[in-house]
């Protein structure tokens, strides 16, 4: 593909995926220009000690992960500011790179902080500075001052105009540039919004690979030629995790006041210009895309649409299509009124394999959803939606609601325990996260308009801690907490919350604590444990696995068959991990039941399902396979597996490569007596 002249960079904040940039940087390789994306810092999490003074971003909760404890999460520039060294390290690659477009996307919350960037940004003096994003589009007076032009709206054909024109040489024409807008001798001046052209689709493009990714993070830039790649190797925060993310669409439907995702339509309205507020990619496009990721190693999708809709045809045919060519596990989120009015795009969506998915009803109050968060739904619904999805064991469901919020009254905070406690809780858990009002959001102008005085952080911080509290118990017990609020500060509620989560444990609870005896060696404890699992929830895989697997450490074969093989019986088809552990606990039972046919059926049955990046897992099951091999006299077999075992074995699991040093030795000698006699 020829090169022009023209030649970019584009700049994201605290984004791995960065899919915003990502379309742009396709559509300038897509018409031959020369770019590259720069990953300013990586998103991370980081567990807070205790709630901030003053969030920048978002504190979050999750009740799966505090099971036992209270684990608040912070986010990005909370818990990981950038250096002065990273932003000069920008700054240095910026000029190195001698480009003639530096373009950045930015969100409203990062405003107050980004003057350092900037500062760096306007070292490469000969380049033209843009703005782009939501922070750009709501906010474009605070980026017309610091930068050339700023883009509102979508701007791929904006970005690619202004690179042909560099191309020409036409750098004054710019100006005319439909969706950008600048600041020329103290005079705002806003273009004419150009409808997008739905024709295009640069979420991804089979040589997207070949664009330059750089990324500054510990004080250091990191670079790879392999967009695909690069987040499993240098991301420390979804390292390991081999999860791809990606879109099915453009667009959402609500436009709820605390999110940015859809406003953009109300840019457009607003100039008299169509732009349609959802509109999905070619069904071939998206499955291609996943295609290659799944090439890549990736083993779990998550389709970040703020809502999968559209069409019921172009759903089902979407699921059908990803069941034959795709078939990992994934996420998304439904559009709660579509399903419940058509159930068969919930029951293709599972058949196809979602395994999470979200209920987003963010305050368990009517009056709150619809007047403040101008999110139309009712308790029936929200109710109806759960019931529906809890109905499929194989999918994991995360209730989201917002806390913080100084616009909820105490009985609209009691509306939301009520709500809690009409909820399915099997296999789902609670996720609250703290209300951050962004400047340029609605919320954010609500809250301004009606001027709390006084907002009493503490009790918002107690009120958050009631939800935990409520989601596993309610009646007489919660009500003595509730009533006796005044007499507590929030450290007291996460003290009871912690005793309350040692009184009442459910059966996922009970498996979670089996798992953290047996990886410690405490079976007999372990054994107790998945026991009182099994109690509750008879079809508690992980929970018989995990019996299984300790039954074999204290050589109750027998035991240990049972119950893996009851295990491998309720595991979704969507859960890899545990289709493979419980596949090769089995094959390791057979084997030490001397039934080494069954062995290498169930480990090769484990092989299926395993991922190539986990080598602790990978040579765990190809040394079953030598080993089993092996006692079956098949030595070509057999040193084929020890082999490729060692090869996955880290040098300091000395215990393990001698394992495998021993069978591939031993196999050897039988080879030399076999061709001797």
């Amino acid at each position: 593909m020829e090169v022009n002249i023209a030649k970019i960079a584009l700049i994201s904040l605290y984004d791995n995926w960065a899919l915003g940039v990502r379309t742009l940087s396709n559509a300038l390789f897509c018409h031959g220009h020369n770019v590259v994306v720069v990953h300013f810092k990586l998103p991370i999490q980081k567990c807070l000690d205790d709630f901030l003074n003053q969030p920048t971003g978002y504190e979050n909760l999750q009740s799966k992960q505090s099971h036992s404890e209270f684990m608040l999460m912070g986010y990005n520039m909370d818990v990981n500011m950038w250096t002065h060294n990273e932003a000069e390290l920008l700054g240095d690659l910026l000029l190195d790179l001698n480009v003639d477009i530096v373009g950045i996307t930015t969100r409203t919350l990062y405003e107050k902080y980004l003057s350092p960037i900037i500062d760096q940004i306007q070292k490469s003096t000969l380049a033209i500075k843009l703005a782009g994003g939501f922070g750009a589009s709501l906010n474009p007076g605070f980026y017309m001052d610091r930068f050339d032009y700023v883009c509102i709206g979508e701007g791929e054909q904006s970005i690619v105009k202004m690179a042909e024109y560099i191309d020409k040489g036409l750098k004054d024409n710019i100006r005319q540039i439909p969706n950008l807008a600048y600041k020329l001798s103290g005079q705002e001046f806003f273009n004419s919004m150009e409808e997008p052209d739905y024709t295009e689709d640069y979420f991804y493009n089979e040589h997207m690979d070949k664009i330059p990714h750089y990324v500054i993070e510990n004080n250091i830039i990191g670079k790879t030629d392999v967009f695909i790649n690069y987040v499993r190797k240098v991301d420390p925060f979804y390292a390991g995790l081999s999860n791809y993310y990606t879109m099915v669409g453009r667009g959402c439907m609500w436009r709820c006041s605390f999110c940015a995702g859809g406003q953009f339509y109300k840019l457009y309205r607003d100039k008299g210009v169509p732009f349609k507020r959802r509109r999905n990619r070619e069904i071939e496009k998206v499955i291609a895309e996943l295609r290659l990721a799944k090439e890549h190693g990736f083993t779990r999708i998550y389709l970040m649409d703020s809502f999968l809709i559209g069409e019921e045809s172009y759903l089902l045919d979407f699921f059908d299509l990803y069941k034959k060519e795709v078939n990992l596990p994934f996420f998304a989120q439904l559009f709660p009124n579509q399903v419940i009015n058509n159930p068969k795009i919930l029951e293709a969506a599972v058949e196809a394999g979602m395994a999470i998915t979200v209920v987003g009803i963010q305050s368990g109050s009517e009056r709150i959803r619809n007047k403040v968060y101008n999110r139309k739904s009712t308790d029936e619904s929200i109710i109806k939606f759960s019931d529906m999805i809890s109905g499929y064991r194989n999918v994991f469901l995360e209730y989201h609601i917002i806390t913080h919020n100084p616009l909820e009254t105490i009985e609209d905070i009691k509306e939301g325990f009520e709500l809690l406690d009409k909820l399915p809780k099997n296999n789902a858990q609670l996720t609250l996260q703290r209300l951050r009002p962004f400047p340029g959001s609605a919320i954010n102008d609500l809250i301004q308009q009606a001027n709390p005085d006084n907002v009493d952080d503490e009790f918002h911080h107690k009120i958050f801690m009631l939800y935990l509290i409520r989601y596993h118990i309610s009646g007489v017990e919660f009500d003595n907490i509730f009533i006796n609020l005044d007499k507590y500060t929030h450290i007291d509620l996460k003290n009871i919350y912690i005793e309350l989560r040692q009184k009442y444990k459910n059966s996922a609870d009970w498996a979670r604590e089996g798992w953290e005896y047996y990886h410690k060696g405490k079976y007999v404890e372990a054994l107790e444990a998945f026991n009182s699992a099994i109690e509750s929830d008879p079809s508690n895989y992980r929970a018989l696995s995990g019996r299984g697997w300790t039954y074999r450490q204290t050589n109750k074969y027998s035991d240990a068959l049972s119950d893996l093989k009851n295990a491998i019986k309720f595991i979704p088809q969507t859960e890899h991990n545990a289709l493979q552990e419980a596949w090769r606990g089995l094959g390791w039972v057979s084997f030490c039941k001397n039934d080494h046919d069954a062995a290498i059926d169930a480990f090769n049955n484990s092989m299926v399902f395993c991922n190539v990046s986990e080598r602790i897992v990978l040579q765990d099951v190809l040394r079953g396979l030598g080993w089993s091999y092996y006692y079956k006299k098949n030595f070509t077999e057999s040193i084929d597996y020890f082999n490729r075992s060692i090869e996955n074995i880290d040098s300091d699991n000395e215990d393990i490569m001698r394992d495998a040093l021993n069978g591939l030795s031993l196999v050897k000698q039988a080879i030399k007596k076999r061709n001797f006699t």
